[in-house]
């Protein structure tokens, strides 16, 4: 399931994963392929540094948790993996943050450094706490019977980000080996489906740039999120605002790729501006393929002309005003 979100192949019989050029390395850590019962903690460590130190994997989805205990072997061999993986640069490990609607997140995801992601259903609300249905226009409505059960998503200060955690498709074993008749799992709930998608935005980041390093990967999932309207992001953190429930909100693969190409968006352009003079602003951005640029101004600010990533404009008063851009 897992495999799936993130790298299964397109043109196939079924979904396309979000990275689907990347490659898997599985490390087994549960016995008899029940997924309620681990190995060791000593085995699981293990399996954390053989995945980078000897297949030279860059980044490893943790989708596990609920059945784990705090364990000091395993934070040290994900820590030696952060510090030490990929040449040094540091493997990008990403976690879910579990199932249990606590008010904290889950071990492994409350490991310092590791990217905890949370799940959100189709709405955009938190797993488990969404009032609202999807209506046949596209626009969410209150739930007008009990709503569909969905694993509750847990939060809290380690928090990172949230991804699609409700009723995912993705690939199952083929055949009689399966864990369903058919070949796809149709709803694929929690947290554990979360983690994946952003598992694989960082692919597509380290795809575009592969000398990033772990900080800067994951200060660049951070600062692209889309934030929800339902929800108040009224803490200041370094990568921008935060809320207790979504952390720094919901993954944007497209503005993540767009950052890691072209950096930080800043617009430039003259700061003292003379009424009735034409003035030239650029936005950093420039792919007309692959974004719209929306343009807009204050009152006392006229645009005269717009080309894509640059637009001319003409102040018509004096006093403070702005432009901006929505890409």
């Amino acid at each position: 399931m897992i495999s799936g979100i993130i790298a299964a192949g397109v043109n196939n019989i079924g979904i396309a994963g979000i990275a689907p050029n990347s490659k898997i390395v599985p490390i087994r850590i549960f016995k008899n392929n029940s997924n309620t019962t681990p190995f060791s903690n000593y085995r699981i460590a293990r399996g954390i540094e053989k995945a980078w130190s000897e297949f030279n994997a860059s980044i490893l989805n943790m989708s596990w948790g609920n059945h784990f205990e705090w364990s000091d072997i395993v934070e040290d061999a994900i820590k030696d993996a952060i510090e030490n993986g990929r040449d040094g640069k540091g493997c990008i490990v990403i976690a879910a943050s579990g199932n249990y609607n606590w008010d904290e997140v889950d071990f492994p995801s409350s490991v310092e450094g590791v990217i905890s992601v949370g799940g959100v259903d189709r709405c955009g609300m938190r797993s488990g706490e969404s009032q609202y249905i999807i209506d046949e226009g596209g626009s969410c409505d209150p739930w007008e019977d009990d709503p569909v059960y969905q694993m509750a998503s847990n939060y809290g200060d380690k928090l990172s980000v949230v991804a699609p955690g409700s009723s995912i498709i993705s690939t199952d074993r083929m055949g009689d080996f399966g864990k369903t008749e058919g070949n796809y799992y149709e709803h694929c709930d929690g947290t554990s489906a979360a983690a994946p998608h952003v598992a694989a935005i960082a692919a597509l980041i380290l795809s575009v740039n592969p000398t990033l390093n772990y900080t800067q990967v994951r200060n660049i999932i951070e600062s692209t999120t889309s934030k929800h309207t339902f929800y108040s992001f009224n803490v200041s953190k370094p990568n921008g605002s935060w809320n207790n429930k979504l952390g720094y909100g919901f993954v944007d693969a497209l503005k993540a790729i767009g950052k890691t190409v072209y950096g930080t968006p800043i617009i430039t352009g003259e700061s003292e501006l003379i009424p009735c003079e034409i003035y030239n602003y650029d936005y950093n951005i420039n792919n007309s393929e692959l974004f719209s640029y929306n343009w807009y101004t204050s009152s006392n600010i006229v645009i005269a002309n717009k080309n894509n990533n640059s637009v001319d404009i003409i102040p018509i008063s004096s006093g403070n005003g702005y432009i901006g851009v929505l890409v």
